[in-house]
């Protein structure tokens, strides 16, 4: 039945996400990520996944390595290789979300760019030019002191998935760890901070 009300979304300057059942073509310069989010979270409709796809489009720089931590469905993970970038590890605590992106990044060709996971940050021994946390603020208050040794030099943390009252408890938290406030934005009470460390 939902799938009545799934349509093709413009989630990015330069990306669209279109249902895997829908034909559907993206204008020139533009990526298409084509979803079967299944029940894992994640089919781009939502303000938070929204504001992320927004800020890693402006701020990723070609052959950067990403990670995209709750990767859920896999969209910013996908989203990330078709933008340019050289490497991307997608991790999710959920199996059922884990397979679900290894099925959508076979589905948009990118398996050669992505390693899916199951696991946590604490479990990851990378480092990244971008990380991804689309996450809830409580979350990543509580992983603020990890995050600095998976970022390298110059590196950006994009975090979303912050209501606006839990806003400053987020800078708050980041500050405290020693990272600057690069960029900021909100769209219907719902923000995303990047952060430079």
């Amino acid at each position: 039945k939902w799938k009545e009300f799934y349509r093709p979304l413009h989630l990015s300057k330069r990306l669209f996400v279109v249902p895997s059942w829908e034909e559907f073509r993206v204008p020139a310069g533009a990526k298409m990520i084509s979803l079967d989010p299944g029940s894992a979270f994640g089919t781009g409709s939502h303000e938070t996944t929204q504001v992320c796809a927004e800020a890693m489009d402006a701020f990723m720089t070609p052959g950067a390595t990403v990670l995209d931590l709750g990767t859920g469905s896999g969209i910013l993970a996908i989203g990330a290789a078709l933008l340019g970038a050289r490497s991307v590890k997608a991790i999710d605590i959920s199996e059922h979300a884990v397979g679900v992106c290894r099925e959508n990044v076979a589905k948009n060709g990118v398996a050669d760019k992505i390693t899916c996971e199951v696991g946590e940050l604490r479990d990851d021994t990378g480092t990244y030019d971008l990380i991804t946390a689309n996450l809830i603020a409580e979350i990543l208050v509580k992983l603020a002191p990890e995050f600095a040794a998976h970022l390298n030099k110059l590196g950006l943390l994009i975090c979303s998935g912050i209501v606006t009252s839990k806003k400053d408890m987020v800078l708050k938290a980041f500050r405290k760890e020693g990272f600057k406030l690069f960029h900021e934005e909100e769209k219907n009470d719902w923000h995303v901070v990047v952060f430079s460390h």
